[in-house]
């Protein structure tokens, strides 16, 4: 971030497919929780994508990106 530390987690889970009744490898959801400043955090945000269309899927790809365009904004 521009001017600010900031901390978070990724996290990329594969979706269950109810007509399989397994896991499906290629379903996901990704994310990132992410806070800011990082020292003292005045801000919290969660981006959450079920399912990306992008040709990234890890949540530091894909939802890392909106959040630090959300956390800019604020």
């Amino acid at each position: 971030l521009n001017g600010y530390t900031a901390a978070g987690k990724t996290g990329t889970a594969w979706k269950y497919n109810a007509k399989l009744k397994r896991v499906d490898s290629g379903k996901y959801v990704s994310s990132f929780i992410g806070m800011a400043p990082a020292e003292n955090p005045s801000v919290v945000i969660a981006v959450v994508m079920d399912e990306p269309k992008t040709g990234a899927r890890d949540g530091g790809q894909v939802s890392g990106p909106v959040f630090r365009e959300i956390a800019e904004q604020i």
